[in-house]
């Protein structure tokens, strides 16, 4: 099973962002590109999927330069994933780097099934 979690009033979401804050981020580069990965296993806070689940979530920053004046901006793009999937099967950096994120990780880990949530 892996699913993006979009709806920011389930508990599962919540408590995930709960515990990123006081858990230590993967962090990696790439150019002028910096993602902040968190991986957390065994959460129940999804009830209705009946087991425990695992959660990854990704940050990636970049700095744009805006067109009308020039000003750097930076861009967030977060993403959330939830899964049956170990992390042998599913590496928790794969996900990181734009939209590649979601596509580059069911490729890397030979998914069969996904759904948005």
């Amino acid at each position: 099973m892996l699913t993006v979690l979009k709806d920011e009033s389930r508990d599962l979401i919540k408590d995930v962002r709960s515990l990123c804050e006081v858990t230590a981020p993967i962090e990696i580069l790439s150019g002028k590109r910096k993602c902040e990965c968190w991986d957390m296993n065994g959460l129940r806070s999804w009830p209705q999927v009946g087991m425990p689940v695992r959660v990854v979530r990704s940050a990636e920053r970049w700095t744009v330069r805006r067109q009308l004046d020039d000003e750097p901006q930076e861009k967030i793009s977060e993403w959330l994933w939830v899964t049956s999937f170990s992390a042998s099967l599913a590496n928790t950096a794969a996900p990181c780097f734009r939209s590649g994120s979601f596509a580059s990780w069911r490729s890397t880990s030979s998914m069969r099934s996904s759904s948005v949530i």
